[in-house]
């Protein structure tokens, strides 16, 4: 209650009060789009082997980026973060070029 009395506790106040506000007017916009997703991901159960791949495409990206994070913490420990910047950049320049290519 002390808080409340003084005026940042008053801002804070108006701002919850502002935020709720914006929400509430949103709220009748988001039912039907949840009932849309809902009625999409009921309508996807039945394609199960689908399912399967995404989960085995989206462990393999985690894995990957495993391997990133494992593979720049040895960088860091050998080498300038610049030259590891550089060596990044080098990379993903000359991928591109040969993605472009095909």
């Amino acid at each position: 209650y002390e808080t409340a009395k003084k005026p940042a506790g008053v801002a804070a106040a108006w701002t919850g009060i502002g935020f709720s506000h914006a929400a509430s007017e949103k709220f009748a916009e988001a039912i039907p789009a949840y009932r849309t997703a809902i009625r999409i991901f009921e309508a996807e159960k039945e394609n199960e082997s689908s399912a399967r791949a995404w989960l085995g495409l989206s462990l393999a990206v985690c894995s990957a980026w495993g391997i990133q994070a494992y593979v720049l913490r040895f960088a860091n420990q050998t080498m300038r973060s610049e030259s590891i910047f550089f060596y990044m950049t080098a990379t993903g320049l000359l991928l591109t070029q040969a993605k472009a290519m095909q």
